[in-house]
Order: C-alpha cells, then sequence, then structure tokens
C-alpha cells in the first residue's frame, strides 16, 4: 500500500488485513512510504508489515504505485 504521513492511521489498517484466504500460502503487507515526515515507516513495521520501501521525498501516487507492483511481483 502507498504512504505518505499516514502515521496515525497506517498501524490499524495494516492489523486488519486478513493473512489468511483460502488457497493462499501466503499474505504480506509492502508499504511505499512515499517520503513522508512522520513516523509512517516505523508505525507500519510495528504494526506488521514485512516490506517497507521508503522514498527520501514524495514522489506522488503514479510513482509509489509503480513501486508497489514492482516490488509486489517479487
Amino acid at each position: 500500500m502507498n504512504a505518505y504521513n499516514e502515521e496515525e492511521k497506517i498501524g490499524q489498517t495494516i492489523k486488519r488485513i486478513p493473512r489468511k484466504f483460502e488457497g493462499i500460502d501466503e499474505v504480506l503487507v509492502q508499504v511505499v512510504n512515499d517520503g513522508s515526515k512522520d513516523k509512517t515507516a516505523e508505525v507500519s513495521r510495528q504494526a506488521g508489515a514485512e516490506l517497507i520501501v521508503s522514498h527520501n521525498t514524495n514522489r506522488g501516487i503514479g510513482v509509489a504505485g509503480k513501486w508497489s507492483r514492482h516490488y509486489g511481483q517479487h
């Protein structure tokens, strides 16, 4: 999921993501932290995100979405 300055809500969101689906062996949570100035990455990690990619600056939803798809395939 893409995130920009979502420190207050992202932890709750990550914790609500189901981790089991019939026919799916593994569910991983990935966060593209798009240049957040707050603790979005830290809160995401504490809430259970397995992969966090952090951009140094905000690159916008289009670029963040591209990275989400890129890392989601690997």
